[in-house]
């Protein structure tokens, strides 16, 4: 049974951005505008900081090489978490939206402001799907080598065997860990379609957490999320139509990240560049990240509101109109 209509929560959601006093389209400019300044200026950070690496050779370069190196190491973690506060900060912003109320530029900081359940909520989120990768594993593992895709590995491997290992040290050569790389491949097709078909459910479950978390965060990031797999029950299967039906999005997001590797790619399909490699890098890398932030600009808004829509009806089902019982004829008494 359809809990919801995916063309009536598309049409309230164009209603609810149309009618906004709070001007959405620069909402989500603003959204869309921070993201890629800190994806470019990380880009920037991580070629200023490799440059000065690359400049520091020697014994006596050693310590600072070293602190440019862990510099470097923690700016991309750093940047992913802030960007991940700033995202669900958006999200309250499209739900406010999708409910027909005044929203701000400073409601893009709700994640930021109320760090301590948005912490939490990410951080239990996060959890929960590295556990199910972990528990995917195994298996995955398992059926890789039981099967002939796992012989390339073993050839692989073979020449550990005949070293010796008297000394108690194995020597790995470069040409050992790039086979070993390539006879990992098949392991990790496996182990993907496991993954998806085991957190597909819990996605799903959880579709709708972030919503269910900015409508009571004092009540915590558990309670969002019981709220969401409450709410969703008998829903999940119409609200990955309604993904579905957005697929021009993801696939273009897919694509724009595609588009990062470009420098990977273009070589194995015979395509080289009169550029240097690191060029190539860069110069990919940034393409894909103005593309994403012109697709957030054009579409985000779109879908999440529309998003947000389904929680609202699944959190508020219209009520049904009770089926008329016609009247039931007492015979004549005497």
């Amino acid at each position: 049974m359809d809990t919801f209509n995916r063309q009536d929560l598309k049409i309230q959601a164009k209603e609810a951005l149309s009618r906004s006093q709070s001007r959405p389209l620069r909402l989500v400019g603003i959204h869309a505008g921070v993201t890629v300044a800190a994806l470019l200026l990380l880009t920037a950070l991580n070629a200023l900081l490799q440059g000065q690496i690359a400049g520091t050779g020697g014994l006596s370069g050693m310590g600072y090489r070293s602190v440019l190196s862990s510099v470097q190491a923690l700016i991309q973690p750093l940047v992913s978490i802030l960007l991940a506060f700033w995202n669900i900060g958006y999200l309250f912003v499209a739900w406010k939206l999708a409910r027909g109320e005044d929203a701000g530029p400073q409601d893009l900081l709700q994640g930021i402001r109320r760090v301590g359940p948005a912490a939490r909520f990410l951080v239990i989120k996060a959890l929960i799907f590295l556990a199910l990768g972990m528990i995917c594993f195994y298996p995955s593992m398992s059926l890789y080598l039981m099967t002939p895709l796992a012989r390339p590995l073993m050839e692989a491997l073979e020449p550990l065997a005949s070293q010796s290992t008297v000394a108690g040290s194995i020597e790995i050569t470069d040409a050992m860990a790039e086979a070993v790389s390539q006879a990992m491949v098949p392991m990790l097709g496996i182990f993907l379609i496991i993954y998806l078909a085991v957190c597909a459910p819990f996605f799903y479950r959880f579709r709708l957490a972030e919503f269910a978390l900015w409508e009571d965060p004092q009540a915590g990031a558990l309670s969002a999320l019981r709220r969401s797999s409450r709410i969703t029950r008998g829903s999940r299967m119409n609200l990955l139509k309604l993904d579905l039906s957005f697929w021009w999005y993801y696939l273009a997001l897919m694509l724009l990240t595609a588009l990062s590797y470009g420098d990977l790619l273009l070589p194995l399909l015979g395509i080289q560049l009169p550029i240097s490699q690191d060029a190539a890098y860069y110069l990919f890398y940034g393409l894909s990240v103005i593309g994403q932030g012109a697709l957030i600009l054009l579409s985000k808004n779109y879908v999440t509101v529309t998003l947000a829509r389904a929680y609202e009806t699944l959190r508020h089902p219209p009520e049904q109109t009770p089926q008329q019982v016609p009247p039931v004829k007492v015979p004549w008494t005497y």
